[in-house]
């Protein structure tokens, strides 16, 4: 389980420096190397520190950006810390550092990872807690979760299993996921949206453009010029004021994909396909503006283009 504990030195006075929250979690044995976390230095709890009602030193486990906190540049290893909103006889007992972790995110929101403090079981209980395992084999989930569920009832039939389910499912049923895809697809639907008026605009805008030079089409054709010719000369323009907006496009898209990296969870500042799928878009829907109105204006008789306003 995990909730909020104020993390200061062990004797401090002035904990003020020291009164940012740290996530406050029980555990057991092997719980960072299940979640793949290297030991980065010192050394797991032990069987003593882990059975119920133990007397030995109080211990924790804390992650590198709690140690850098009050001993910036220092080993926090084998060092006293203390949690400043207990009372009473635990509040006079330091807790020594056995080990370090790396700091991981607490919640999709934060884009820095959050500082992590972890006590033994042994030394803390708690009545609700959660059993992680960690499969070799992704494919046999769903058969792994019956056999938990089976083996918990096999133990003891009065436990209560709340859930069984993958971790994958765990975090797909988060509110925070699900703010998270919502605002995706919003953001989707307003991006295609964008898009269609984009593609549409530049086609209203070519076509009128080129209708507007058929007279200029039929007095070259009328004096020579191939419409093959003409044809390209349109497709070329077209391509050119395209390629200039493409590129400032690029650019604010860059800028904003910075912006969006600082606080959307799993947002890169810069996205390969998008950045080539939208500008293809554009270009070949310009592209085929300019092209269908120039084809059906080099094919207008010179003689009626001549006599046209």
């Amino acid at each position: 389980m995990s909730d909020s504990r104020d993390v200061a030195p062990f004797g401090v006075a002035d904990t003020r420096p020291y009164s940012d929250g740290a996530v406050f979690t029980v555990v057991g044995r092997d719980y960072a190397r299940v979640l793949g976390l290297p030991q980065l230095s010192g050394r797991d709890f032990t069987d003593a520190e882990l059975a119920p009602g133990s007397s030995s030193e109080r211990v924790a486990i804390i992650d590198d950006a709690l140690a850098q906190r009050p001993w910036p540049g220092e080993n926090a290893l084998g060092r006293l810390i203390q949690f400043l909103e207990e009372k009473g006889p635990e509040a006079k007992q330091p807790i020594r550092v056995v080990g370090i972790v790396p700091a991981v995110k607490h919640s999709l929101g934060n884009a820095r990872p959050s500082p992590h403090v972890y006590v033994p079981l042994g030394q803390r209980y708690e009545s609700a807690m959660t059993l992680q395992l960690r499969i070799a084999d992704e494919n046999a989930e769903q058969a792994m979760l019956a056999t938990v569920a089976r083996v918990v009832r096999d133990v003891d039939e009065r436990l209560p299993v709340l859930r069984v389910e993958t971790w994958r499912d765990h975090l797909d049923a988060g509110l925070d996921v699900w703010f998270y895809r919502a605002g995706a697809r919003v953001f989707s639907a307003f991006g295609g949206i964008a898009l269609l008026l984009a593609v549409t605009g530049i086609y209203g805008v070519k076509s009128y453009v080129v209708s507007r030079r058929t007279r200029e089409f039929g007095i070259r054709i009328a004096i020579g010029a191939h419409p093959r010719v003409l044809l390209w000369q349109v497709l070329r323009e077209g391509g050119r004021i395209t390629a200039v907006g493409i590129g400032i496009g690029l650019l604010l898209a860059l800028g904003a994909g910075k912006i969006l990296q600082g606080f959307l969870y799993g947002v890169n500042a810069v996205e390969p396909v998008v950045l080539v799928t939208a500008p293809l878009i554009l270009l070949a829907s310009s592209l085929l503006a300019s092209y269908i109105p120039a084809l059906r204006a080099t094919k207008v008789d010179p003689t009626v283009a001549l006599r046209s306003e």
